[in-house]
Formats: C-alpha cells, structure tokens, sequence
C-alpha cells in the first residue's frame, strides 16, 4: 500500500497549539516550569545546508501577528510563561514583533529561540529580544572551520562565528551545535 505524501499546508491556516486540552497541574513539572513550544515557520528559509533535510521542504512562515497572536493566547488561557520557538531557522522579524508586542504590553515571559547564525542577529537584535525575556539563542554552527562551513553551503564564516560569541554584554545566553 502506498499513501501519497500530505499536501502543503500553509502554517497560518492552523490554530495556536492548544495547551488547555490536559490539566497541567497534572504534569511531572510544576506549571510555572512547563514550556511551551509554538512553531514559527516550517521547512528552513536558507534551505543550502548540504547536511540538511530541510533543504527539500517547502517553506511556510507564520505571519507575525499571527505569531503573536498564539503566543498571547497559549499565555492567556493556561498562565504558562516559558516559551521556546522550536524552528529550524526562526524568523527574526516575527521574532522582532514578538518582542516588540511583549514590551509595549509590558508581559513578561521567558522563551528561546533556534535560527542561523547571520550578520541580522545583531547586538540591537539580541538587545530587544534581552528586553522582551529572550534568555537563550541556539545557533547551528556545525563548524568553525571555514572549509568545512563552505562545503557544508553554511553561508557563514569562522569570523562571524567568533564575533557573535566574542561580543560583550549580550545578556542572553548562547547555545551552538
């Protein structure tokens, strides 16, 4: 039997996550320590990695009011306050409005993001996202060797690497794998 792959769907179709459906109360972790995960994208906007799968996905981002959006609810109906955007790449102007709504609402939540190390994740970026409760960036850096990052089609350099773990007073922490 052979069952034709799903078809594309586009990620802003869906509902946020719905995290009401259990007593979390009923979960091994305390409540105030439950995180949850809300997808900002699918497949991976770079999409060249040579080592990666992503590449043959078809990308879909989730706009960023809807971003937000899921983000306010899941925190409105459960009280849940650590989050982590579980994407191969998450977007960094969803992830800018995200921040921004946060601020100007004045909510105060802890998340984590994943994304690819840029010359757009920069200090001010990591600064707003500091202010809005990031407390840690997970970067795919794979190697510091600048030959095998090309061969690996990284789109990065060794340099970019050091200067973005290297500069002071980030205040969030970094995770590289």
């Amino acid at each position: 039997v052979y069952t034709d792959p799903p078809g594309n769907l586009d990620i802003n179709q869906g509902a946020p996550p719905d995290f009401t459906v259990t007593d979390l109360n009923d979960y091994l972790n305390e409540k105030e320590r439950i995180t949850a995960s809300i997808p900002l994208s699918k497949g991976c906007a770079w999409g060249k990695c040579t080592f990666c799968s992503s590449y043959a996905s078809q990308y879909s981002q989730l706009h960023k009011e809807k971003a937000l959006e899921h983000l306010l609810t899941i925190h409105g109906q459960t009280g849940i306050s650590n989050f982590m955007f579980s994407d191969e790449a998450s977007p960094l102007e969803v992830l800018d409005h995200i921040a921004a709504g946060l601020i100007s609402r004045n909510i105060s939540i802890s998340w984590i993001f994943h994304t690819r190390l840029t010359s757009r994740l920069s200090r001010e970026r990591c600064s707003l996202y500091r202010q809005a409760g990031c407390r840690q960036i997970c970067v795919g850096v794979e190697s510091t060797s600048d030959r095998i990052l090309k061969k690996m089609q990284k789109g990065i350099s060794f340099k970019q690497i050091d200067e973005f773990f290297n500069y002071p007073d980030r205040g969030i922490s970094i995770i590289a794998y």
